[in-house]
């Protein structure tokens, strides 16, 4: 018996060419920016979202390094 997650799916160049796919926008929220415009410049910069945590006091906790996104108010989404 074969289920819905066992089904082989086909790989992107299998695809029939009549199966197009259009991005209407795009967005991000994440530890190197708010948007898609920082985020990629940073990513392209080399830059990295990790540091030390710095929310909250991490001491016993074996993660001491974390992405954290700054500057985020949930009160504009």
């Amino acid at each position: 018996m074969t289920t819905k997650f066992s089904q082989k799916k086909p790989r992107y160049d299998e695809r029939p060419d009549h199966e197009r796919i259009v991005i209407t926008g795009m967005g991000a929220i994440t530890p190197l920016g708010l948007d898609v415009e920082s985020t990629w410049q940073r990513l392209i910069n080399g830059e990295s979202g990790i540091k030390a945590i710095s929310h909250f006091d991490a001491t016993d906790y074996r993660a001491q390094i974390a992405g954290t996104v700054d500057g985020f108010d949930i009160g504009l989404y």
